[in-house]
């Protein structure tokens, strides 16, 4: 999540919208996932949802796999508008989760 934050540079804000220094970033963790903020947040909470078990735990983390896919659809409707090239960049770069290795993934 650190690194993934930190290639935002001063784009990074605590609102999912575009600010004037945002740029699209589409190397790096970016390459992997549109969202890799979002897929540490998850990857963590599932772990300790796991980990720590019961019914609850269990419940919030779903909740927060509905939040953030809500979350992540209203940002990308910003960044299609913000961003000519997101479009296509989201057409061949999934949301949350990475479907092929990423050392079988071309340039």
């Amino acid at each position: 999540m650190v690194l993934a934050g930190t290639a935002l540079g001063r784009g990074l804000t605590a609102v999912p919208l575009p600010n004037r220094h945002a740029v699209l970033r589409t190397g790096g963790l970016y390459r992997l996932v549109r969202h890799p903020i979002y897929s540490g947040l998850l990857l963590a909470a599932g772990a300790f949802a796991v980990w720590s078990g019961g019914v609850p735990r269990a419940a919030a983390f779903v909740g927060l796999v509905l939040l953030l896919h809500v979350k992540a659809r209203w940002e990308e409707a910003r960044l299609a508008q913000a961003f000519s090239g997101y479009r296509a960049y989201a057409a061949r770069t999934p949301r949350f989760v990475p479907v092929r290795p990423w050392w079988r993934r071309s340039p």
